[in-house]
């Protein structure tokens, strides 16, 4: 089956070959990438089967390797970097720097294996770091949420109703974050604009779909 793709003023549009509308929504992004597989926007990745994957960075180009094109040989290190510091959240890379949380509360700015910068949260961080266009998204266990600038200054902070141990989403607009009396929260420019009740202790999520719909699982099994 093949689909026809369409970028105008940062929004994609699908549509199947009979021209029918798949889907559509606004992006983050002005150049739509392919490998003949995938489309990759923004921070977006659309598969063949129509399923969305958001990144907590913007795509900027691909590159496929074929087998007979990957270099042979062991992988180098080129830098290490000790930490001393116990992690538990995936940390994340963007314009060359690498940004790291630690259950105590510190996150660092590495730039080729070395410090730029760290900024200390009052409490634990479990969830993973997440990039917008202008900030670095964190989750903490003293019930906020926080976003630093690239350069490690506090942008705002919101209070949740308790702790945040996951990570947040980006849909390229929008931040959604789960806390663990189970509520979901949605959030632009700083400021709550919408929550839902959804499952206590959540374990996985919030993950956003292809149609924009927000999905998290309970301590229960319950999507």
């Amino acid at each position: 089956i093949g689909y026809h793709v369409l970028l105008s003023k940062n929004e994609i549009s699908i549509y199947n070959e009979s021209k029918k509308l798949l889907f559509s929504r606004k992006v983050n992004g002005s150049k739509l990438i392919s490998d003949s597989e995938n489309v990759y926007i923004g921070n977006y990745i659309i598969t063949k089967d129509l399923k969305i994957t958001t990144y907590p960075y913007i795509i900027k180009d691909v590159a496929v390797l074929k087998n007979e094109n990957i270099p042979k040989g062991e992988i180098k290190i080129l830098w290490s970097y000790s930490l001393n510091l116990e992690i538990k959240s995936k940390p994340v890379a963007f314009n060359n720097n690498l940004y790291i949380a630690s259950t105590n509360g510190k996150i660092i700015a590495l730039n080729n294996g070395n410090l730029i910068w760290d900024y200390r949260l009052p409490f634990i961080i479990t969830g993973h770091l997440t990039i917008t266009n202008n900030s670095i998204i964190a989750t903490c266990w003293d019930n906020n949420i926080y976003a630093l600038s690239f350069d490690g200054k506090l942008l705002w902070k919101i209070p949740l109703d308790s702790d945040v141990t996951l990570g947040v989403a980006w849909d390229g607009i929008e931040i959604y974050a789960l806390s663990d009396d189970g509520y979901l929260y949605e959030l632009k420019d700083g400021k709550i604009i919408n929550q839902y009740k959804v499952g206590k202790w959540p374990i996985a999520g919030p993950f956003i779909s292809l149609s924009g719909k927000v999905y998290s699982i309970d301590a229960m099994g319950y999507l």
